[in-house]
């Protein structure tokens, strides 16, 4: 996926967003993953390497209902900065992210 692309799921209110969990890699790689019911704690800490974390960006709830979920102890062992998150949101993010709907998480 391109840079385009993800931008264009996450302004557009068309529920593109639906059964969609977006992974921006520390490495700049952007992809995503789609499921048929809510994704598991199992699959969501597979895509981010450990523990979870729920977190927000205020770009992004301003968009809609969207949540962030981040490596718990990311910084804490020492993953690198992803660099594309803080481009895109200012926000200094560390390991690989998943953006979804708030909605799936719960």
């Amino acid at each position: 996926m391109e840079l385009k692309d993800l931008m264009t799921y996450l302004t557009n209110k068309n529920n593109e967003m639906d059964n969609l969990m977006l992974i921006i890699k520390a490495n700049g790689t952007i992809a995503y993953v789609r499921f048929d019911k809510k994704p598991s704690l199992k699959q969501m800490q597979d895509l981010v390497g450990g523990y979870i974390e729920p977190t927000t960006i205020p770009y992004l709830d301003e968009q809609g209902d969207y949540i962030v979920i981040v490596n718990e102890e990311g910084m804490l062992n020492r993953l690198p900065v992803n660099h594309t998150v803080y481009t895109l949101f200012g926000a200094y993010l560390y390991g690989d992210i998943i953006i979804m709907k708030k909605e799936y998480l719960q």
